[in-house]
């Protein structure tokens, strides 16, 4: 590779970097070893959206009515683990995600897999669908919305009272 085009690449990452720092808080994570003789210190932002609860409201376009039932659907991004987990309204469920800016990437997850009433068996068929299109994510105030590109899928409210979160121990 040329020289010039070596500097243009690094300005350019340099560039994201400074533009991510502005929109987040900072954090160290310890990375796995990168070479047998030690580990890695690697810097990356917190986001807004991270380490806290999101409760589903809206899924593609359709409100979610689950008035008295303490199981909504639900996610939380962890930001010292890069994990998301939460909940369908049946079953728990957990996986990795990478957060760049607005863009996010949530990886094929896993879940439980108990049996409940039909109509929310097809609510949380439809969230974890909706969870793997996932590209996007904007925030404003208490509300999250996660996209593809400018296509709205689903809309969360933050959780501000007090809600079990069996999924935050379930094992991995």
């Amino acid at each position: 590779m040329r020289p010039m085009r070596k500097t243009c690449l690094g300005l350019g990452a340099l560039l994201g970097l400074l533009v991510a720092a502005g929109c987040a808080r900072t954090v160290t994570v310890i990375a796995p070893p990168a070479q047998p003789e030690g580990t890695v210190m690697m810097h990356r932002p917190i986001y807004e959206v991270e380490d806290v609860t999101w409760v589903l409201f809206e899924l593609e376009g359709q409100r979610i009515e689950l008035t008295g039932d303490p199981r909504r659907p639900a996610l939380r991004f962890d930001s010292a683990n890069l994990r998301v987990s939460g909940s369908g309204g049946v079953n728990l469920f957990q996986g990795s995600y990478n957060m760049l800016h607005y863009q996010v990437q949530i990886a094929p997850m896993s879940s439980t897999r108990m049996a409940g009433p039909e109509e929310k068996m097809e609510l949380e068929r439809r969230f974890f669908a909706v969870l793997g299109r996932v590209t996007t994510w904007t925030r404003k105030g208490d509300l999250l919305a996660l996209g593809e590109g400018a296509q709205s899928l689903a809309l969360f409210t933050r959780q501000t009272e007090p809600i079990a979160e069996p999924w935050r121990h379930a094992p991995r």
